[in-house]
């Protein structure tokens, strides 16, 4: 059932994309949505949000291994995210469009935003780690760094997606890693201190 909704979400869109029409692609009876999910909203929200938890979830453990170095770690995240990346490029269409319309309320918006504040919550705890450990500088906010990480992510995917001749994402993702982890000393440069700056 959920193969289904990802195909026909690909074939036909989210808003062309209908109940009976995942049920038939699926072979299954058009009631097993609703006993099953509960409903469709809830169907296309574990297919495809189900879909990016189930790919992002080694990338996390990567992420959280303490015993690697930051830079391993990193590394190694970096690196399954684009073979994960290049598995499911023929899907990247459909998830770009998913998360925009999990703008709009509904269970299906609901479980986006569950799982972008797990993602965020959990590669927070991350910049914690390394922050704590003097990886990466203090200035460094883990929370809004967290959304940044995951809003470059998205604009990466999005930018791929749109401009498939530039720089590859193997590129890009080397480029934020070496931001972050450079940004281990400290400078006289710091973010909070521009928002209160006096501009007279």
């Amino acid at each position: 059932m959920l193969r289904a909704a990802r195909s026909c979400v690909a074939e036909h869109g989210l808003a062309g994309t209908t109940s009976r029409m995942i049920a038939t692609t699926a072979g299954a009876n058009l009631a097993s949505i609703t006993y099953y999910f509960g409903g469709k909203d809830e169907l296309m929200g574990a297919a495809l949000f189900g879909e990016l938890s189930a790919r992002v979830e080694p990338v996390l453990d990567l992420l959280e291994d303490g015993e690697q170095s930051a830079a391993t770690r990193l590394a190694y995240a970096v690196q399954r995210l684009l073979v994960d990346f290049e598995a499911a490029r023929g899907d990247l269409p459909v998830f770009l469009h998913a998360l925009m319309e999990s703008a709009a309320p509904g269970a299906f918006a609901q479980q986006a935003r569950r799982l972008l504040a797990s993602l965020q919550e959990r590669l927070a705890a991350v910049l914690a780690d390394l922050n704590g450990r003097g990886l990466i500088a203090s200035w460094v906010d883990p929370d809004p760094m967290a959304a940044l990480i995951i809003a470059t992510a998205q604009g990466a995917a999005l930018h791929a997606h749109l401009h498939p001749d530039g720089p590859p994402l193997a590129d890009l993702a080397a480029q934020l890693s070496m931001l972050l982890l450079s940004a281990a000393t400290p400078t006289a440069f710091q973010p909070h201190n521009v928002a209160s700056a006096d501009p007279a």
